[in-house]
């Protein structure tokens, strides 16, 4: 009664079905690679129908009282794709799909992407570049674009979605390396904010108000490095991500993000396969998102209560054991909790320290 700052549905139930139907009908053909000697690829092609309709609360326009009903609405498109692949061979793998809509609703939307890969042989072992990457133009769904619930309520018309996506691998078995890059562009990029305003004769609270907003164009940038170490009974799995936001007020992230798991590995008695260690998860602080339980997604914090979340680790030692079909884990998950810090979102802490245990036995050969 006091989270949001309306009520759209002036009765005691919440009345927040919502329902989507979606059939799809789909025929192709495929010519698997290799079929001839010429055939150095295999190729898809498909057409297809597809069918949606969407049902979600609604008001009489016009009723001396809000009465409520539920409104429907129905989309038909017609489909065309095709794929291009490579899996055999030693070197160089690679696919590429291809959809569109021709006809319908959604008429213009297209999804394009691709992966390949170059295997090396590098001092006795392989190194293998990966790259993907996606282009898409996509009209948003129908149930972003209207939204009807009792304290949640909006009919916006939004602009189609593009996004262009560049994405690499590097990684060597050798030295247990990968190390990634990424650039991703968004124009029309849809994110939630909250508007929530003050409640008079309050101290600092504020209302719940979420809204749908669209962004002209944002970009992404990314680096990652996972690199494990090992000696002899020592080993060291670190994850490294570097990450930046060309408009963090409408897409906030942390710059780093760390995980690092230092752990012996040992066997006791040549059968009980053995590791102790201790693990931890960090990323630097940021204004993260707020969450709206209304429709279920993550929001921009209230202006006039943001607050950064972040800058804590969090570790947890453990002990696993392993003899043929049977596992056991023991950890002291987040030993060091700290007073008034642990917080994963804006009122959201994470678990307190505490002993967790667990068995896995498989019964099968």
């Amino acid at each position: 009664g006091t989270f949001y700052d309306q009520s759209y549905i002036p009765s005691d139930t919440l009345f927040n079905s919502h329902q989507m139907f979606q059939m799809d009908t789909k025929v192709g053909l495929t010519l698997h690679e290799g079929f001839n000697k010429y055939a150095v690829a295999g190729l898809s092609a498909f057409a297809g129908y597809r069918h949606t309709k969407y049902t979600l609360p609604d008001t009489i326009v016009g009723a001396s009282s809000t009465t409520v009903t539920k409104a429907t609405h129905k989309e038909n498109d017609i489909l065309i794709g095709g794929r291009i692949f490579r899996q055999q061979g030693t070197y160089v793998h690679y696919n590429a799909d291809i959809e569109a809509v021709v006809a319908g609703e959604n008429a213009g939307d297209i999804i394009a992407k691709g992966h390949g890969e170059l295997n090396v042989p590098v001092l006795g072992d392989t190194a293998q570049l990966a790259v993907d990457g996606l282009f898409s133009r996509v009209k948003h769904d129908y149930l972003l674009e209207h939204f009807h619930t009792k304290p949640v309520w909006w009919d916006k018309d939004l602009d189609a979605e593009t996004k262009a996506r560049i994405f690499a691998t590097l990684s060597y078995t050798k030295t247990d390396t990968r190390l990634s890059f990424g650039l991703e562009n968004v124009s029309n990029y849809v994110y939630f904010k909250n508007t929530g305003t003050a409640m008079s004769g309050s101290d600092g609270y504020f209302f719940h108000h979420p809204e749908i907003a669209q962004e002209g164009s944002v970009q992404v940038m990314m680096a990652r490095l996972q690199q494990n170490f090992k000696y002899k009974i020592l080993n060291l799995d670190t994850d490294v991500i570097w990450q930046a936001s060309s408009k963090s007020e409408v897409l906030p992230l942390p710059s780093l993000i760390v995980y690092a798991n230092f752990y012996l590995k040992f066997v006791i008695a040549r059968v009980l396969r053995t590791e102790i260690g201790c693990d931890m998860k960090f990323c630097t602080k940021y204004y993260a998102p707020d969450y709206d339980p209304a429709t279920s997604h993550f929001t921009l914090q209230n202006e006039n209560t943001k607050e950064k979340i972040g800058g804590y680790p969090l570790l947890s030692a453990y002990i696993n054991f392993a003899l043929k079909k049977l596992r056991f884990h023991l950890s002291y998950y987040h030993f060091n909790q700290s007073e008034g810090r642990y917080f994963s979102l804006p009122h959201y802490p994470m678990n307190p320290r505490g002993i967790r245990m667990g068995i896995s036995w498989n019964f099968y050969d």
